[in-house]
């Protein structure tokens, strides 16, 4: 569907790509584009996702974050730079050959204790961990989940 939208193979480059992932994550995945198609990227997505925001992956070069549902599930889509997404794409192969199973249920374990404990800024950060460990050169920014609150 992704390509269909955007002419570009995405690529997972959230917790379920790296295995781990808790029963509520979304789905991440990012695509490689110039910055100077990022505007006709919204026409593409055929009215099915909406821009989310930007966010700083370095002091030189931002991502755009745009957000849709299939079938109950978020899916966040990252358009990174070429550079970027080469880099995210080279972190990501690291984390596979590196991080062990071990590791991956240690952290796993304390993304969901922390998120359990409704310590939502600490568990933001605690995602991040992985990858700033295997790709320094990125702005890893935490985002706190905060639920959305619902009626009654």
């Amino acid at each position: 569907m992704i390509q269909e939208w955007t002419g570009r193979v995405p690529r997972d480059v959230g917790s379920f790509g790296t295995q781990v992932n808790l029963d509520s994550s979304d789905l991440d995945l990012g695509i490689g584009c110039a910055v100077e198609d990022r505007p006709a990227l919204l026409d593409g997505v055929d009215g099915s996702a909406v821009l989310k925001g930007e966010r700083w992956t370095s002091v030189t070069s931002s991502q755009q974050v745009f957000s849709f549902t299939v079938e109950g599930v978020e899916i966040d889509l990252s358009a990174l730079t070429v550079d970027d997404f080469a880099v995210a794409c080279r972190m990501l192969d690291q984390i596979e050959a590196g991080l062990s199973c071990e590791e991956r249920i240690v952290h796993t374990w304390v993304k969901h204790q922390l998120r359990e404990a409704g310590r939502l800024e600490d568990y933001a950060r605690w995602k991040l961990v992985v990858y700033a460990k295997y790709c320094p050169e990125f702005n890893w920014v935490p985002i706190p989940d905060y639920p959305v609150a619902t009626a009654g």
